[in-house]
């Protein structure tokens, strides 16, 4: 279906039409004005496919933005803000390599991360040689379940998180360890060696 001429008086974006057609060389543009009164000539591909929304000054707005966080908390560059980023883009960036394993099966950033200055202080700078960790696998980013953790930390976390059923109820290896008031590592260690506390305890697929 094709879409109709954009008129006079129309707006996309910023950007409002003041005249039909000016020629330009062999082709044809519109004559615009943006809301903070700069005049200029646009394709008509351009505003009907909202590649240009204004003069230019929502680019440099952009810029000044970035500028300004960046001398607010001055971390950028920073180890945390990596890890706040990285956090960020695997919730919420559908074309980010592991979006099928956290936004894609529900995990989110709490509210109050959406800003990095509260991240960071709540997190603060990470140990040397650790990163951003979940203390529950199954909820979300947040100051109570989140963690700076060594690899092997991580590693005991993701075994720790896989499903355990016990009297007909589905449990984390942590939430059943604590029920039983034992550590992860002794829970394991009664399930591999058949306790006799835990011979009801089944082992699931790994969900995570």
């Amino acid at each position: 279906m094709r879409r109709p001429e954009p008129s006079v008086g129309d707006r996309f974006g910023r950007l409002v039409v003041t005249s039909d057609r000016v020629k330009v060389g062999d082709h044809y543009k519109l004559g615009v004005v943006c809301d903070c009164k700069v005049e200029k000539l646009v394709s008509k591909y351009s505003l009907l496919n909202g590649l240009t929304k204004s003069c230019g000054c929502m680019h440099r707005e952009a810029i000044a933005k970035l500028g300004e966080a960046n001398l607010k908390h001055g971390k950028t560059k920073s180890p945390a803000y990596s890890a706040w980023s990285s956090m960020r883009q695997r919730c919420k960036n559908k074309n980010d390599k592991d979006y099928k394993r956290y936004g894609g099966r529900g995990i989110e950033v709490c509210v109050e991360w959406e800003e990095f200055e509260n991240f960071y202080i709540d997190m603060g700078d990470p140990p040397k040689g650790m990163s951003l960790d979940r203390a529950d696998n199954s909820k979300n980013y947040s100051k109570d379940n989140c963690r700076w953790a060594t690899p092997k930390q991580q590693a005991n976390n993701r075994r720790s998180s896989r499903k355990l059923e016990y009297r007909g109820a589905t449990y984390s290896w942590e939430t059943l360890a604590k029920e039983f008031g034992i550590n992860v590592s002794a829970m394991m260690k009664r399930v591999a060696n058949k306790h006799s506390s835990t011979l009801e305890i089944r082992k699931l697929p790994n969900e995570n």
